[in-house]
């Protein structure tokens, strides 16, 4: 539709860009640096990204803050940086191109969320896709040379 061009609409396309970016560059800083010092890199520019995302994307007179949101959104943050921890360490020792589709399996955590929380339904194409990552993911953990990992 005519959303599709709305300025709101390239978030995504830059975080998908912003990821691969991160992606590739934590498997060749691990020739070099220790993952305390990725980690302080990532967070740093995450951090910088998000507060310009935020501050003009954000409409603050809309913004309802209440217990139940600074939970969930704290939960948000916490998970996040334990998924980013533990996939820095991860990319140390097994090649980006195979942890990749491990990282596609957090969106279906994201939908299982949505239904228990928020009680959305989710659509069946969406279903589908999830369907994809995870044959894809099975795929690539059978099909994957082992000489490769190593």
């Amino acid at each position: 539709g005519s959303g599709l061009f709305e300025p709101v609409a390239f978030i995504p396309l830059l975080g998908a860009v912003f990821g691969a970016i991160a992606v590739v560059s934590m498997r060749t800083l691990h020739f070099s640096d220790p993952w305390e010092k990725i980690m302080a890199y990532y967070f740093t520019a995450s951090v910088v990204v998000t507060a310009l995302v935020v501050l003009f994307t954000a409409d603050f007179t809309q913004e309802i803050f209440n217990v139940k949101s600074v939970l969930f959104v704290t939960l948000a943050g916490v998970f996040a940086a334990l998924f980013q921890v533990f996939l820095t360490l991860a990319s140390k020792w097994a090649p980006v191109r195979f942890l990749s589709p491990f990282i596609y399996i957090s969106f279906i955590f994201g939908a299982v969320a949505e239904v228990m929380i928020w009680k959305r339904v989710i659509h069946p194409s969406v279903i589908v896709g999830f369907l994809l990552i995870v044959v894809g993911t099975i795929l690539m953990v059978f099909l994957y040379p082992k000489e490769d990992l190593t």
